[in-house]
């Protein structure tokens, strides 16, 4: 009788710390004679002793005494991105380095427990950390978090990568109270119209053109893109406070663990003609047209822990960071 995807799993080693701590755990239990294709229990009644490989459960009621591999996944993920799949979860703070784990399934009738999944799962160090420079020569460290590799300040640069074309839409905050250009320039960068961050004509219906590889690499040094949704979903599955600078945010403290560092650069809000929201608010650009509020954009406030969507017209000027293409 083969076994069904359909039963229920009795066993997941869902801990990290278990899998780079365990140690051999001894399952000792009695098992009701059969046979299955490749595996042979033992005599009904007769006790057994067997041993676990790190998966850190400790079974009690019996298992046979050979496990029937039915699946196997030999997988390797960017650091810092997690994984999620063939029913294995593992969290965004997993190390680089190497990891072996195992499913067991029910295989019907009580205490048979030959199905198995073993994962080999490679957790793989990002190419980051470098500095990169724009056309402009402005420098850029950079950051690996959650599983892409991130410039870790804002773009202030204010040509194209051809290193000629002016951007229309780059601009400076310079509001009523906050009107010190330079120090904001310095501190926060340059804020950007989504049209200038993906480079298509001002108040256009154009969408941008992605390269070969499907990025869209906007005013981005060569070899990086503006962020993909796709990124932007993975960056926000991040508590904000481990994203958020430890610095020049009102009202909240925060642990910046991941070392995104996004600054409070406030917008410039097209409608009003206006900059709001420095100290209190920031966003940054994706890739994808701001047709409506949702999926779209970075958003970060000071008062709320999750992204709080805000509706954005591609003429408002936002902050941008770019991601390395892979």
């Amino acid at each position: 009788m083969k076994p069904s995807l359909g039963l229920v799993i009795l066993f997941a080693c869902m801990s990290v710390a278990s899998m780079l701590n365990a140690q051999p755990k001894t399952m000792s239990g009695f098992v009701a004679g059969a046979v299955t294709q490749e595996n042979t229990y033992s005599v009904l009644g007769q006790p057994f002793v067997g041993t676990s490989e790190g998966n850190g459960y400790q079974v009690t009621e019996g298992i046979a005494q050979t496990q029937l591999v039915r699946e196997e996944y030999s997988e390797a993920v960017n650091y810092s991105a997690g994984y999620d799949a063939h029913g294995f979860h593992y969290p965004m703070s997993m190390a680089v380095g190497f990891y072996h784990d195992y499913l067991y399934y029910g295989h019907g009738a009580p205490y048979h427990y030959d199905f198995v999944k073993v994962l080999n799962l490679e957790v793989v160090a990002i190419p980051c950390g470098d500095d990169v420079y724009d056309v402009d020569n402005n420098m850029y460290p950079t950051v690996a978090v959650a599983g892409y590799c991130w410039t870790k300040k804002n773009l202030m640069v204010e040509h194209y990568p051809d290193g000629v074309t002016l951007i229309p839409g780059a601009m400076v905050y310079s509001g009523n109270i906050y009107n010190n250009v330079e120090s904001n320039l310095i501190t926060y960068g340059r804020l950007y119209t989504w049209y200038s961050t993906v480079n298509v004509p001002e108040d256009g219906s154009a969408e941008p053109v992605p390269d070969g590889d499907g990025y869209v690499q906007g005013i981005c040094p060569d070899g990086w893109h503006i962020p993909t949704t796709t990124e932007m979903t993975a960056l926000l599955a991040i508590p904000l406070v481990d994203l958020r600078s430890q610095t020049l945010w009102v009202g909240v403290v925060n642990t910046n663990s991941t070392g995104f560092s996004a600054l409070p650069a406030g917008l410039y809000k097209s409608s009003a003609e206006r900059f709001e929201g420095l100290l209190t608010f920031t966003d940054f650009w994706t890739d994808t047209h701001p047709s409506t509020a949702a999926g779209t954009t970075i958003p970060m406030v000071y008062y709320c822990e999750e992204p709080v969507t805000i509706p954005l017209s591609p003429s408002d000027a936002l902050s941008v960071r770019c991601v390395r293409n892979m």
